[in-house]
């Protein structure tokens, strides 16, 4: 399964007015190399990641310290790789400040270390369709967790700390 060309450019903001602009650095439409501006309420740069974001479903805090991108650069929070091709699939990523500070893995945070099992509806490639085992996450800032709405597995919702310093 081939994904769709990326655009140039990806722009996400928060309520509360804070921004990213996400560029690719390639003029090769496929290209995953780039970078990441975070800006803050009045506009002015916060920082730099240099990571293209793609497709990815972000989730910025209200002062724009931290950032969460959900799912795969090429086909954001749609598909999950299959256990034969990825074991323990990173699903999420949380920065801090533009580092890293957690990734969240499938199998290890949400699914009580087991791989995901294959439900025999799979795509070209080894994809399957991420809605099956996960229906949907939500940023909870105030209560400083992410929320991650299961299907396989045990069924409950799974929630995951995030960095402290979003207020």
């Amino acid at each position: 399964m081939r994904p769709a060309p990326f655009k140039e450019k990806y722009e996400h903001s928060a309520p509360s007015g804070v921004s990213l602009v996400s560029s690719r650095h390639s003029s090769d439409e496929y290209s995953t190399e780039g970078e990441t501006v975070v800006f803050g309420m009045n506009k002015e740069v916060l920082y730099k990641m240099p990571i293209f974001i793609g497709r990815r479903k972000v989730f910025l805090s209200p002062n724009g310290s931290v950032v969460v991108l959900d799912g795969s650069v090429y086909f954001g929070d749609g598909l999950l790789r299959t256990p034969d091709i990825t074991k323990d699939e990173v699903v999420s990523s949380i920065y801090l400040n533009g580092k890293t500070w957690k990734d969240i893995h499938h199998a290890t945070d949400l699914n009580d270390g087991k791989t995901i099992e294959s439900n025999g509806c799979e795509f070209g490639g080894g994809w399957l369709s991420r809605k099956d085992y996960i229906s949907d996450l939500k940023a909870d800032w105030c209560r400083n967790v992410l929320i991650y709405k299961m299907n396989n597995g045990n069924g409950n919702d799974q929630e995951i700390e995030l960095p402290p310093d979003h207020d």
